[in-house]
């Protein structure tokens, strides 16, 4: 889900990259194996991508990696794996190492 173009241009030193893609280079990364950065939205529910649109709508401008608001939300099975996806990040940290 792409609403806004900000982007990380910088991660913190000592952090490691994990993740990339055409609209930002710094995607994800981990630091000192407890935090994680994200520039994406894996906690994101058809009714929250749903209130974001209805509160954020006027960032649904035109761009190269800003979707619509009816591509957003047309696929109610994508939620469902990126809410999975959230899970493993959370369980993953619950159980590192300290």
């Amino acid at each position: 889900m792409h609403i806004v173009e900000d982007v990380c241009v910088f991660i913190p030193r000592g952090a490691q990259h994990i993740a990339r893609s055409a609209a930002c280079e710094n995607q994800a990364f981990i630091y000192d194996e407890r935090i994680v950065g994200l520039q994406f939205h894996l906690e994101t529910t058809p009714e929250s991508g749903e209130q974001l649109i209805v509160n954020c709508g006027d960032e649904l401008v035109t761009g190269p990696y800003i979707q619509d608001a009816g591509t957003m939300l047309a696929d109610r099975e994508r939620f469902q794996v990126i809410n999975g996806l959230m899970q493993d990040v959370l369980l993953r940290l619950t159980f590192a190492p300290v």
